[in-house]
């Protein structure tokens, strides 16, 4: 069994993002004086030409190792990993700026002596910067939250923007896995599950606190890539882990493909051509629906209707997830998705039935308004 020196090397896989890494690299610089244990920075680039330099001549300004990488993050992590020396990795992302307490917090936490099988600590992440477009979509769904989780208590995954696990239980439970598809997403997941299943504890530190950019997600391209990438990674973590598997009412494009099929045998057979426009009246009725339902609930008309917006606007990026989801679970001949999917933390169970409740009435009721308004249009048209 391999001995590691007692300390914090800290990995940060980059490309392209030359200021944000350089800022992040100086200000690790900083933090690092303030700290009495070993820490190293390892950065992790596979930036080309003037990024490349300038990123290379922060690592030789501010005392951290820079190591050439490939195009692939997870290929990225696992190089800084194989090249760390000491007890403790920090995973921190390029476009994160740490807290002034994070490396003590992250050290503190992880050394705890009351917590018996501690392999792990997530950090807090706060999201900092000029709010855009694409960030007012993205901002109160699904995949924002995940980065939420920092609050108390353990947890069962975690990303790895800023995440330290100890050195001796990457050798146990194995490296970020290099075969998931795609150049980046879900590895980081499956790597943390794999920690907690195996019997550690995933402990979050509200303390471990890095802000991370906005910038990152100021596009649409940016911010609608990212869901349908997340979305497609999903049947890639149901495949590796039956135990996420978690059953739940039908799922939207499982409507969709329902209500569309029942659109196309009407306008076959009853000759009602009313019914091609079906698919999409409902797709429109059932967002509004379903935003209307969940802003339902005490507060006042202004805090309402905050709660409607933001619905309806997170249900785009959603809706883009979702059918990331299901192409990759039909281009792999996978059903499941009508009625299943990964479910990473047990704690989510009663968020996500309540989610799904909303969700099947406002899908039925979008249906049945859809049908009878198109059979009403049809029969005095």
């Amino acid at each position: 069994m391999t001995t590691y020196q007692q300390g914090i090397s800290i990995i940060i896989p980059t490309e392209g993002r030359t200021q944000l890494t350089c800022r992040l690299i100086q200000r690790l610089d900083t933090l690092r004086r303030e700290v009495e244990f070993s820490t190293e920075v390892l950065v992790i680039d596979s930036s080309q030409g003037t990024d490349r330099n300038s990123i290379v001549e922060a690592c030789s300004n501010f005392h951290a190792e820079w190591i050439e990488g490939s195009s692939s993050v997870r290929r990225k992590r696992n190089m800084g990993i194989a090249k760390a020396c000491y007890s403790i990795v920090l995973f921190l992302d390029s476009d994160c700026d740490p807290h002034e307490n994070l490396l003590k917090q992250h050290w503190e936490t992880i050394n705890r002596q009351d917590i018996p099988n501690l392999g792990g600590v997530l950090g807090r992440l706060e999201f900092t910067g000029p709010e855009t477009l694409a960030w007012s979509l993205v901002k109160n769904s699904s995949l924002v939250q995940q980065f939420n989780l920092s609050a108390i208590g353990c947890t069962k995954w975690g990303p790895t923007a800023n995440l330290s696990i100890r050195r001796d239980i990457l050798d146990k439970i194995g490296l970020f896995d290099e075969d998931f598809p795609f150049k980046l997403g879900g590895d980081d997941l499956d790597l943390t599950y794999r920690l907690s299943s195996s019997g550690w504890i995933l402990l979050k530190c509200p303390d471990a606190l890095a802000y991370h950019d906005r910038s990152t997600w100021s596009s649409l391209k940016a911010v609608l890539g990212r869901a349908l990438r997340w979305g497609r990674m999903e049947y890639h973590l149901y495949k590796k882990h039956a135990s996420l598997q978690l059953t739940h009412p039908l799922s939207f494009f499982g409507w969709l493909i329902l209500v569309s099929l029942f659109s196309v045998i009407n306008v076959v057979i009853m000759q009602i051509w009313q019914y091609l426009i079906l698919p999409m009246g409902w797709i429109v009725l059932s967002l509004l629906l379903f935003s209307l339902l969940t802003s339902q609930r005490k507060g006042t008309l202004k805090e309402k209707w905050c709660v409607f917006r933001n619905s309806l606007l997170s249900g785009i990026p959603e809706l883009v997830y979702q059918f990331g989801s299901t192409y990759e679970f039909l281009k792999h001949g996978d059903l499941r998705f009508f009625y299943s999917r990964p479910l990473l933390n047990p704690d989510w169970i009663t968020g996500v039935w309540a989610g799904e409740a909303w969700n099947t009435w406002s899908n039925l009721l979008a249906f049945l308004i859809n049908y009878l308004a198109i059979a009403y249009w049809a029969r005095f048209a």
